[in-house]
């Protein structure tokens, strides 16, 4: 309704004959459904392109065997209260009780 309202406003601002009410409404049922072919070709697209990621994110050195081989996950942290500070020689708060599961799961020592 409110796109009736704004072709009615713009066909009695312009000045030009051949513009009429059924012209501006069939441009703008035309331009909504050019915009929902648009859609829906990316949406096929971006189907298509994402169905070839199947084996995505890869591994290609082994990471998680050489953590089990070693026993030893090395850990960075950066010191920034509430969720990691250092006291002391251990570190403590949220992310670090995160990698202590982590590590507990995988059943290996986490290294700071």
């Amino acid at each position: 309704m409110a796109i009736l309202q704004s072709c009615s406003t713009f066909c009695k601002n312009v000045t030009r004959k051949n513009v009429t009410r059924k012209n501006v409404t069939n441009n703008v049922m035309q331009n909504t459904k050019l915009a929902h072919l648009y859609k829906s070709i990316i949406l096929v697209v971006g189907v298509l392109l994402l169905s070839h990621c199947d084996d995505y994110p890869k591994d290609m050195r082994d990471t998680l065997a050489c953590i089990q081989d070693a026993k030893v996950l090395r850990v960075g942290v950066i010191e920034h209260a509430p969720w990691a500070y250092k006291s002391g020689e251990s570190v403590k708060r949220i992310d670090v009780e995160l990698i202590k599961s982590f590590s507990y799961a995988l059943n290996v020592t986490p290294s700071w």
